[in-house]
């Protein structure tokens, strides 16, 4: 393998590309260490599932890594990839050279199973994240003992199911002939050639529908309790074809939510197969992940546009009777963003209108701009007439990971400070004044822009 494509064109800078050179570059070496692997698993902490294969499995085998221990509950991730390193050590039948940090004087570990994409740490919306990309000598290496399966998503039709899949993360399908035996690590649904998501496969059993007694074994409480739910709830609405036939139940959890959804080349009426990297990394996809330059000029003003109207319709909802949260003050909680809707082919993340009514109260129904700044009373409640405005524009919520539809990225304005900022040739004045205001607030909430990132949204 030539390891040079991957490190010394991707890394310029020297110190880095030493901390991504591979350590240990032989895939029977890799097998070795995972041999002995499987053998402390039987004891300790179970480092190839809920460490390697999680990596493995995730798109374009990369996680961030406080990301993976926050997801996985490994506590002190750091640690257990130390003792990884450790066991490799005491085997005494693989050999690698040291990296001591300066400021430890340890060795490092991270960078034995792992590398980190520069370029991927580097961009705007990952500010303050490492990235770990399995070696694809280990990946490699766990393929060929077939600790891993392929990279496969079931795909199945569905019409009506729908809401029941989401709400019980289950599916259900007769086992005869028509139907998949294959079994992959991956499922999706399709809904008249789309495909929103991708979900990850805890488990796959078969029973009777009147035997759902013989899962209980099988399952968790709480896995079982779900499954009882979703059949009886799917007896009641959708039904079940037949039911004195053994079902294959699928239980799974959200892994991957498609930007922009993944369009089927045909509407095939039975399951297919797919690679997980065709879903993920379709052109568009890829251009959102990786890119800032996130769209041509058409698509661009197609966003603006949808966002301008649900910008509009957020401030006539506040006019209506709203609910006002007194003493309302900014929380330490942090968001994930929530998934985007296809508004038009346009997809737009909508607003919650009560975030911005707690934004205006906090600013006294004033203008951050000027305090001195009057507007008109309004019919409904006599407070001073004000807008909202997110100051990080919520058509780049792609660009973050947690949510910027917060009170922190809200600001009250009159009417002419808010025209003024979307229109005006003072423009970047204001926003340089609402950003400095903002800037720790944001960072508060795991939300990171620079200043010139910010006027660039602008322009």
């Amino acid at each position: 393998m030539n390891t040079k494509i991957y490190y010394e064109e991707t890394y310029e800078d020297k110190e880095y590309y030493e901390l991504n050179k591979p350590r240990i570059t032989s895939v029977e070496d890799w097998k070795i260490i995972l041999k002995n692997e499987i053998e402390y698993n039987q004891n300790g902490f179970d480092f190839i599932n809920h460490v390697l294969a999680e990596v493995y499995y995730s798109p374009d085998k990369t996680v961030f890594c406080k990301e993976l221990e926050q997801k996985n509950n490994i506590k002190g991730i750091n640690l257990r990839v130390g003792e990884f390193k450790d066991r490799i050590r005491k085997l005494n039948k693989i050999q690698f050279e040291e990296q001591i940090r300066s400021d430890t004087g340890t060795d490092r570990s991270w960078n034995i199973p792992f590398y980190s994409n520069e370029k991927l740490n580097n961009l705007p919306s990952n500010k303050g994240k490492f990235s770990w990309v399995l070696r694809d000598e280990l990946a490699q290496a766990m393929e060929e003992l077939e600790l891993v399966g392929p990279r496969f998503v079931m795909t199945f039709p569905i019409n009506g199911t729908e809401d029941i899949i989401e709400k019980y993360k289950i599916h259900a399908h007769p086992v005869k002939r028509g139907y998949p035996k294959k079994k992959t690590p991956f499922i999706a649904f399709r809904i008249k050639g789309t495909i929103k998501k991708i979900y990850k496969i805890h488990q796959i059993e078969e029973c009777l529908l009147n035997n759902l007694e013989s899962m209980k074994n099988k399952l968790t409480k709480k896995e079982y309790e779900q499954l009882y739910a979703y059949v009886m709830e799917r007896k009641e609405t959708f039904g079940f074809d037949q039911e004195n036939i053994p079902y294959r139940f699928y239980i799974f959890e959200e892994y991957h939510s498609l930007y922009p959804d993944f369009q089927v080349d045909k509407n095939y009426q039975n399951a297919k197969i797919y690679n997980l990297d065709e879903l993920i990394t379709t052109k568009e996809g890829f251009k959102i992940l990786l890119s800032d330059n996130l769209y041509d000029e058409i698509h661009k003003k197609q966003l603006e546009t949808e966002n301008l109207i649900e910008d509009d319709q957020l401030n006539r909802e506040i006019l209506q009777e709203i609910k006002l949260i007194k003493n309302f003050k900014y929380s330490d909680e942090c968001s994930l963003r929530n998934d985007p809707i296809n508004t038009k082919g346009t997809l737009v993340y909508k607003r919650d209108k009560q975030k911005a009514i707690n934004a205006l109260s906090y600013a006294n129904f004033q203008c951050e701009i000027n305090q001195e700044h009057k507007s008109f009373k309004r019919k409904i409640d006599s407070l001073p007439y004000m807008e909202a405005h997110h100051l990080i524009p919520m058509s780049k919520q792609i660009l973050f990971e947690y949510s910027i539809d917060i009170e922190e990225n809200i600001v009250s304005l009159c009417s002419h400070c808010h025209n003024e900022i979307h229109y005006g040739e003072n423009a970047k004045e204001l926003i340089k004044k609402l950003y400095y205001k903002r800037k720790d607030l944001l960072q508060k909430k795991n939300v990171h822009i620079s200043l010139e990132e910010l006027l660039s949204y602008y322009e």
